[in-house]
């Protein structure tokens, strides 16, 4: 198989790097990830536009991800592609062919992703190259590995650009702004569920992906937790997740009390909103990548529970108020050798283990308070 990659690779031809683009004015970046990677690769806009002034810039996503690039100021047009459905894909994919764009770009490296954009075409067509799994681009940067396996993704995102035409990107935040409007529906639910302005305010996150069980941390575990929140630092617990978690939440809040201290917006809240609702809180503790990610974009104090995600390739290191749980060896390289299937780390992460990142979190907001002379 990767010898006829290669083959086909040298048929389609590719041009020198770093690339002199000529005349480009429209742009598809064909983004079809999930909630955090989606996050990752929003600086990649704002790349675009600096770098390549009277573009346009498209991006072409699932429709369960759209809303996060809703708000990004720098992105034209969304467009949706089903996950599945192959006819349904191939109309999309045949309309956006038509609009002729100059440059067509992806920020994985999936053969299938890859392949969809020789579909859609364009003149100039870029993508990382792993194991000639690139092929149908025709400017190619090589990776020793899959993305999203050794490096910080915001930094594997842009840079694709750097190398592929020489650009220099000092700007790398995730974009995800959210107006006013989420901001006061999110503090009209908070007042419903009587919530104050000096609560404090802890969300958890206490389950993932059903394909990614290796992520989650023990239902006993988060309700000892939850328990320890309400009775020992007097907080309120907001619980957060899909439709689909509510049944999994549900059983762990039942083991909290007192309860009406606990309160699950489980399946309520846009993305947008969540958003929102994360600058209320004073911390934020999570299994999921995606909410985590989220929660990052909007600076709010952060916990991860890791387990077989290396915290270098989605966590800012070095950061005071993002933090996480991860009880193996802090050296990087025996970060990057965890089985994705090995569910111990997860296992051997104690309660303790996150309280004492939470008061670590509790102690940096009370000492900036003191600092900016905040009451």
């Amino acid at each position: 198989m990767r010898y006829f990659l290669k083959i086909l690779g040298k048929v389609i031809g590719k041009y020198a790097l770093p690339t002199k683009l000529d005349r480009v004015r429209r742009i598809l970046v064909v983004d079809l990830n999930y909630i955090g990677d989606m996050l990752f690769s929003s600086p990649v806009y704002k790349a675009l536009k600096d770098n390549l002034p009277n573009v346009t810039v498209d991006a072409l996503v699932y429709p369960f991800t759209a809303e996060i690039l809703s708000t990004n100021p720098y992105v034209d047009r969304i467009h949706s592609i089903p996950k599945t459905y192959l006819l349904r894909q191939l109309s999309t994919l045949f309309r956006l062919r038509a609009e002729k764009f100059d440059l067509v770009l992806q920020l994985n490296t999936s053969l299938r992703t890859n392949f969809l954009m020789w579909i859609i075409g364009g003149r100039y067509r870029l993508g990382y190259d792993y194991r000639n799994r690139g092929c149908f681009n025709n400017i190619r940067v090589s990776i020793p590995t899959r993305t999203a396996q050794t490096r910080y993704r915001i930094d594997e995102c842009v840079e694709l650009f750097e190398q592929a035409f020489g650009w220099k990107i000092i700007e790398r935040e995730m974009i995800f702004p959210v107006t006013a409007e989420y901001k006061e529906r999110v503090s009209e639910l908070l007042h419903k569920c009587n919530v104050s302005a000096s609560d404090l305010l802890v969300g958890i996150q206490s389950n993932c992906r059903e394909t990614w069980k290796e992520r989650r941390w023990e239902q006993t575990k988060f309700a000892a937790l939850a328990n320890e929140l309400v009775n020992h630092y007097k907080a309120k617990v907001v619980f957060t997740g899909s439709k689909n978690d509510i049944d999994y939440v549900n059983a762990i809040m039942e083991k909290v009390k007192p309860q009406n201290e606990v309160i699950s917006l489980v399946g309520k809240t846009t993305l947008l909103e969540l958003a929102a609702l994360f600058q209320r809180m004073d911390v934020f503790i999570s299994v999921n990548t995606g909410p985590m990610q989220i929660a990052i974009s909007q600076r709010t104090p952060t916990i991860a529970l890791m387990g077989v995600t290396p915290p270098i390739v989605t966590y800012p290191m070095n950061i005071p108020i993002f933090q996480y749980v991860w009880t193996g060896s802090e050296r990087t390289e025996s970060q990057l050798k965890v089985d994705p299937k090995d569910s111990t780390l997860m296992k051997s992460i104690e309660v303790s283990d996150v309280l004492k990142k939470l008061d670590y979190l509790l102690e940096l907001q009370k000492k900036n308070r003191l600092d900016q002379n905040i009451p």
